[in-house]
């Protein structure tokens, strides 16, 4: 390996684990097709696992594994909250109506 150079060998490190990642994300995949596959043998496919009714025909084309109707996945989504920090750090003295901001008191513009 000495006649490489040595970002030959980092791009070579990069592949492989690129290809462990894609190999992990088709793992889950298939291991959530075989769940789905195990719910249509138990009778339980396409009925929501948090209320008990159907889940929507068109909600199933698009993720034929989901386990929730939309109503329910909606309602346990995970709500983003932006934290407290960010009320007080601005990004300069920008305004929303596309004006020039100011950066250390320069016109960020200024030729």
């Amino acid at each position: 390996m000495y006649d490489e150079h040595p970002a030959d060998i980092g791009s070579e490190v990069f592949e492989r684990e690129k290809d462990a990642g894609l190999l992990e994300l088709y793992e889950l995949e298939l291991e959530k097709v075989r769940d789905a596959l195990a719910r249509e043998e138990q009778g339980k496919y396409g009925i929501c696992e948090l209320c008990g009714k159907e889940i929507e025909p068109a909600r199933l084309q698009r993720l034929s594994n989901t386990t929730v109707c939309a109503g329910c996945a909606h309602r346990t989504q995970d709500r983003f909250v932006r934290p407290e920090e960010q009320e007080i750090i601005s990004a300069g003295e920008m305004a929303d109506e596309g004006e020039a901001f100011d950066i250390s008191g320069h016109d960020f513009y200024d030729h």
